[in-house]
């Protein structure tokens, strides 16, 4: 769908023995489809105000990319406020 996560998630997954046992340990989660379903039922697990988003693509001209980037945008600007580092 325009691209794959599936690279990413393998070089996460074959880098999952190396992570360091922390408090707070840093998940990292997965969107490539553009539906809404999968990223809406991510959002729903997650907090705002300690969510990081990070939006690759080769062109960023791929609609599927650009909409889940707005979706992401929207449901960090509702919940903390327009900002510049949103």
């Amino acid at each position: 769908v325009g691209g794959s996560d599936l690279g990413p998630l393998m070089v996460t997954h074959a880098l999952s023995d190396f992570k360091v046992q922390t408090e707070k340990p840093l998940n990292v989660h997965f969107v490539s489809t553009m539906d809404g379903s999968q990223l809406s039922e991510k959002l729903h697990r997650l907090r705002p105000g300690t969510t990081l988003f990070i939006i690759s693509s080769k062109s960023f001209g791929t609609i599927d990319t650009l909409s889940n980037a707005h979706t992401a945008r929207q449901w960090l600007e509702k919940a903390l406020g327009e900002c510049t580092r949103v």
